[in-house]
């Protein structure tokens, strides 16, 4: 688990270098180039990058609590089978994290 963690963690901040160094070689070329015309705009992506961790991100970390929470309800029910209710709020709480990666993805694509 804590290799996955390690690899998912690395991952992103290799996404995100190579993400803001494409963006700081276009804000580069642009300022040499003043009059040249651009087909492409390099800096709309980094929105495109900063919405994808965003959702990624809170839907990697909706899933690990989901999976922990699941995991310890299922022992409480068997135990004591009134405790679903509180097991059932609890598990929506943590799907609500990845609603709000969602909400702020969709926030940065706005703009």
């Amino acid at each position: 688990m804590k290799k996955m963690l390690f690899i998912v963690t690395l991952h992103l901040l290799l996404m995100g270098l190579l993400g803001t160094t494409v963006v700081f070689a276009a804000e580069e070329t642009k300022t040499k180039n003043e009059e040249a015309i651009y087909k492409q705009d390099n800096s709309k992506y980094a929105k495109y990058f900063g919405a994808a961790v965003a959702i990624g991100c809170a839907t990697i970390g909706s899933g690990l609590a989901v999976g922990k929470i699941g995991s310890a309800a299922m022992g409480a029910i068997s135990e004591k089978p009134e405790a679903g209710g509180m097991a059932l709020v609890l598990t929506a709480l943590a799907e609500g994290v990845s609603l709000w990666g969602f909400l702020i993805a969709f926030f940065i694509l706005q703009n």
